[in-house]
């Protein structure tokens, strides 16, 4: 009978445990508060369930709550906390990023200049750390050779003389103005260095036969006509009869069939239409005494290709070199002053000339009608270009609207 009452008390006891083990299992936590300290506590079995409820929304400093360090590029992190001290994950920024470091790092994407032959390269400098590009630039690497490419014909590069065999040379330039040791030639042929008749360098003697007459005050003779010279390459005499010869006449040697004419410096005048339409005309030297190139001197050369000007000559007359069909090159030196009306109307295959800042006034229709003049260089500024004298359509129907000045391009009309 014992035995039985500690069984059933044993039973019952057991009965009672799973009881108690089933409410704890079963029980949904329902109720009671959590925060960063505590747990939340059940309302039906008063037990601690859930998380801590942390807020990270506090910005501490120190070591236990830095993320990253200062950089160049960007402040220190740090991890946002809770008031009880616990540490979030996202970060916050506070502070200032540290300088940069610059040192001197020639690569390329540094580049500033490049070297050249006055200056070597310049780079920026470039920070150690995260690559930035600073303000400050030095120098590094070497000079680049010289490259005499340039035709510059300016006194400084000035070489030798022109002949009657050879052009004028000057040396070639470097981009920088540096002189080279070689040369080129450039503009025409000189005149011949004439003693007693003949040419010291190409031994070409002078033209006889030629019509002259004497001056009014008798000191000097005049060209009036080819008379009985058969050369079609006519080289001017210095002298005629012991007296000097200075000038060619008007229509002297109009419409003849010459090739080609020296004419040197003793000639300080050439007459209105003195080689007008010489169609065999394919060379003219003009020496230093010639201060002027009159109305229709070389009208209708239809075989000039090129002529140079001297620096002597400071005005072109009205229709001088019109329809020069195949002339392409004009040589203007510095000195010109005046260039008349149609001094160079329905010359075709015009493609180049150069005007010097000595012109003044450049008249109607100077230019009229070269189609193929597609290049106008002027030796001064856009702002003299605009003040140069110039009459309207003095370069009309031609291959350019722009004038090449100094200091960049201008328009043909102001």
């Amino acid at each position: 009978m014992k035995k039985r009452r500690i069984f059933i008390g044993i039973f019952l006891l057991c009965i009672s445990g799973i009881s108690l083990f089933a409410c704890e299992k079963e029980c949904e936590h329902v109720g009671g508060t959590a925060d960063c300290m505590h747990r939340a506590i059940c309302e039906n079995c008063d037990k601690e369930y859930g998380d801590y409820l942390h807020e990270f929304d506090k910005e501490k400093l120190g070591t236990k709550y830095k993320a990253s360090k200062a950089t160049c590029t960007q402040a220190a992190t740090y991890y946002y906390s809770c008031t009880c001290g616990a540490k979030g994950t996202e970060v916050f920024r506070y502070g200032l990023p540290l300088e940069h470091n610059y040192i001197q790092t020639p690569n390329q994407e540094y580049l500033n200049s490049k070297a050249t032959c006055t200056t070597r390269a310049t780079y920026y400098e470039s920070c150690l750390n995260c690559g930035t590009k600073g303000t400050e630039t030095f120098e590094y690497g070497e000079l680049l050779p010289h490259i005499f490419d340039k035709e510059i014909t300016t006194v400084e590069y000035f070489a030798e003389e022109k002949t009657c065999k050879e052009k004028a040379k000057w040396h070639y330039s470097c981009v920088c103005g540096a002189k080279g040791t070689e040369v080129f030639g450039y503009a025409g042929l000189g005149t011949h260095d004439l003693e007693n008749g003949t040419c010291t360098v190409c031994l070409k003697t002078e033209s006889v036969g030629l019509k002259y007459e004497e001056s009014e005050d008798k000191t000097y003779y005049i060209i009036t006509g080819i008379g009985t010279c058969m050369d079609k390459e006519l080289v001017i005499p210095l002298q005629y009869k012991g007296k000097a010869v200075k000038e060619i006449a008007d229509n002297a040697f109009s419409g003849s069939d010459l090739t080609s004419v020296v004419i040197g410096d003793n000639i300080t005048r050439i007459g209105t239409r003195a080689f007008y339409n010489c169609d065999s005309l394919s060379s003219i030297v003009i020496g230093k005494g010639v201060n002027e190139i009159p109305d229709r001197a070389f009208y209708g050369c239809d075989n000039l290709i090129s002529i140079e000007i001297p620096d002597s000559v400071t005005s072109i007359g009205k229709f001088a070199f019109a329809f020069c069909d195949k002339l392409e090159m004009v040589f203007m030196w510095d000195g010109i002053q005046i260039i008349n009306d149609f001094a160079f109307k329905y010359c075709g295959k015009l493609t180049q000339i150069n005007i010097y800042q000595s012109t003044t006034y450049i008249g109607f229709r100077a230019f009229h009608n070269n189609s193929s003049l597609s290049n106008i260089t002027y030796a001064g500024d856009k702002a003299a270009w605009a003040n140069l004298e110039k009459e309207t359509l003095w370069a009309e129907n031609i291959a350019t609207a722009q004038v090449n000045c100094l200091d960049g391009s201008a328009p043909l009309f102001n």
